[in-house]
């Protein structure tokens, strides 16, 4: 809250001059907090909380993560082709790992090709 310049609140509302009384009454608190989010961008934020050391990460919608600067420059991101040859966008391990990053072995099958194999076993004998 020092951030927004409200670093004096917890001493005049009562309410939240402690961690039992903050808990006691989190619903306005949280009312607080989202009217003061309200005053600056998402990026405004975002920027002036890096400077206190607290990190903080846009929540994507598709598009704006497929464009997002970090993804991008990590290749996330990449193209193999699919079953039929068609280039597919899939996704990196988002994990490290000792002997570095596991691959795509193969593409995702396409729809039913592995349906027998799967359902085989639960399938009626009857039929």
């Amino acid at each position: 809250l020092s951030e927004a310049g409200r670093a004096d609140i917890y001493d005049t509302d009562p309410r939240l001059r402690d961690l039992g009384t903050r808990t006691e009454h989190i619903e306005e608190l949280y009312g607080l907090v989202e009217e003061i989010l309200q005053s600056r961008t998402s990026e405004e934020w975002r920027t002036a909380l890096a400077d206190h050391g607290i990190p903080i990460f846009p929540v994507h919608d598709f598009d704006s993560l497929l464009a997002d600067p970090h993804l991008n420059d990590i290749s996330f991101f990449e193209l193999i082709d699919d079953a039929f040859g068609r280039k597919t966008r899939v996704m990196k391990c988002p994990s490290e790992w000792s002997d570095g990053l596991p691959g795509i072995r193969r593409p995702a099958p396409p729809l039913g090709a592995d349906s027998e194999d799967i359902l085989g076993p639960f399938q009626d004998p009857k039929k």
